[in-house]
């Protein structure tokens, strides 16, 4: 009954991401991301120069509820299976926040000067190394639970975009970016992609049975 149970719970955890919705949302927000630098580059305090990624992200979660209710829904029905009964849903859940909480760790050390006490000559570069290996480590998560080998190659992607950017600093601010833009460029199109073979694959279920 455990394994069946499991089993379904699996088809659940891919069905919502079938449609590249996320991919359309996270790439969203990358590619808007890009602009935070040169934002700050003209002089805008920082927390202005993030919120047009901000802002984009809160309108794509709109966009993501409507599309979710007025694409997906009518093709697939709705089957949600809670996070406490769901492992793959509840390991996706933890990793991220322990990836946050070691994220407003590592600021905290780094901003009081700690972490350069400890690693002075290659603080930065061990920060960048570890956002990349758990940028990918979740993405590559994430595509296993959810059958989708897609996020591998975006969690590499993102993964070595973060050490190019360490690479390219100081003068070459603006350069880079281009990495990163490139990142949520590529999302944007695998999740343009996928969502319209989804549609093409998965008419609306009305019509389907209308068609019977």
């Amino acid at each position: 009954m455990y394994d069946q149970f499991q089993k379904a719970a699996k088809k659940v955890n891919a069905l919502a991401y079938k449609d590249g919705l996320v991919d359309l949302l996270i790439g969203v927000f990358f590619t808007f991301l890009a602009f935070q630098e040169p934002l700050e580059m003209r002089g805008l305090p920082e927390w202005v120069t993030y919120l047009p990624s901000f802002l984009a992200m809160g309108l794509g979660l709109m966009g993501y509820a409507v599309a979710k209710r007025k694409l997906v829904m009518p093709r697939i029905g709705r089957a949600e299976v809670s996070i406490r009964r769901n492992p793959a849903r509840r390991g996706v859940f933890l990793f991220a926040l322990a990836l946050q909480l070691v994220t407003l760790l590592i600021y905290i050390l780094a901003s009081t000067g700690k972490l350069g006490e400890w690693l002075p000559s290659q603080s930065s570069w061990v920060i960048d190394a570890f956002f990349a290996l758990a940028i990918f480590g979740f993405f590559a998560y994430l595509g296993h639970n959810a059958d989708a080998p897609r996020f591998f190659l975006y969690g590499l992607l993102l993964g070595v975009t973060v050490l190019a950017q360490a690479g390219l600093r100081g003068d070459m601010r603006l350069v880079a970016q281009l990495p990163i833009l490139i990142s949520g460029l590529v999302m944007v199109a695998g999740g343009v992609f996928t969502l319209t073979s989804f549609l093409r694959r998965y008419p609306p279920m009305d019509l389907e049975a209308g068609n019977g």
